[in-house]
This record gives C-alpha cells, sequence and structure tokens, in this order.
C-alpha cells in the first residue's frame, strides 16, 4: 500500500492483543484479533508465534490451540 495504513493497521491490532491478552483475560477475542494481525502483514507471523508459544508456556491449552486452529486456517488460505 503507498499510503502506509498497514503499519498504522498492525501496530493498533498488535496493542489490542497485548491488552486483550494481559489486561482483560478474554482469551476469546484472541484468536480473532491474532487472525486479523496475521492478515496484514507478514512480520505480524513472528509476533503471533511468540505469543502462542508463550500460551503454550503458561498453560492456557484452550486459547493456545484456538490461536493454533486459526494460524492453521490462514496458513491453508
Amino acid at each position: 500500500n503507498i499510503l502506509g495504513l498497514t503499519e498504522t493497521l498492525t501496530v493498533f491490532l498488535l496493542i489490542s492483543t497485548l491488552i486483550f491478552y494481559f489486561h482483560f483475560k478474554l482469551n476469546s477475542f484472541l484468536p480473532a484479533i491474532l487472525g486479523l494481525l496475521m492478515l496484514t502483514r507478514y512480520e505480524a507471523w513472528l509476533l503471533s508465534g511468540f505469543l502462542v508459544l508463550t500460551l503454550f508456556f503458561q498453560g492456557r491449552k484452550k486459547s493456545f490451540f484456538s490461536c493454533i486452529f486459526v494460524m492453521a486456517l490462514i496458513f491453508l488460505v
């Protein structure tokens, strides 16, 4: 995009993902925001991978599997 709108959208989605992860503890919104984040830029795949690994090591199995499912769906598309 020549207007550079993807960077601002990526940062907005990344900040909202971190807010939902740390502040609200609403794990049901994480896969949806993570999926939108991964659709905006390729660098978001790396950041979402770190978040999914963090979910795995913290023992949040339900959130981990739902985020892995979203990542697999987006990878297949």
